[in-house]
């Protein structure tokens, strides 16, 4: 190989270390979470942040703890903060990090039957919506059977929308 073409792949190998090295170092970090969801309960979670009303600020073990009440809305004081975060989501009855709800990325559908009964979560999205001059933040996931899947997740879209329209 002539010391040129050498010289080409080593500075683009530099290059892409460099910019992996700034994209991993620079990229947002959020505050790690958990959700502590009531026991039984399935269906589509809203979070609702900066609310002056909101519950209070509150953490476990350094990470955020989002009580999440049973009718699946939680309004609360956190600030969003947008970025990379581990997520845990929990049952009521019990703060235990290893006995976590799975979230299913859509990746995950392929590699499970799709009438299991097994809980899980899914549809994770955060967004914002102008409410007068002011920008509200929230979360939207959905918890529930996956075998259910389809008939919770059509649900979504109107229980989102009815939660940030009575704001």
């Amino acid at each position: 190989m002539h010391a040129h073409a050498l010289r080409h792949i080593l500075l683009k190998a530099l290059a892409f270390g460099v910019i992996s090295c700034l994209f991993v170092h620079c990229a947002n970090r959020a505050e790690n979470c958990i959700y502590l969801i009531p026991k039984g309960f399935t269906g589509n979670v809203v979070i609702v942040f900066g609310q002056k009303n909101g519950e209070q600020i509150e953490y476990k073990n350094e990470k955020r703890l989002y009580r999440i009440p049973e009718n699946g809305v939680l309004k609360t004081k956190f600030q969003k903060k947008y970025g990379i975060a581990n997520m845990y989501f929990l049952r009521e009855s019990s703060l235990k990090e290893n006995d976590t709800i799975k979230y299913m990325n859509p990746a995950d559908w392929n590699n499970i039957k799709l009438d299991s009964s097994k809980i899980a979560v899914w549809n994770l999205q955060s967004g914002n919506k102008l409410i007068g001059k002011e920008k509200v933040h929230f979360e939207l996931l959905t918890i529930g059977q996956i075998k259910k899947s389809d008939s919770i997740s059509n649900l979504r879209s109107n229980f989102m929308w009815s939660i940030l329209d009575s704001l």
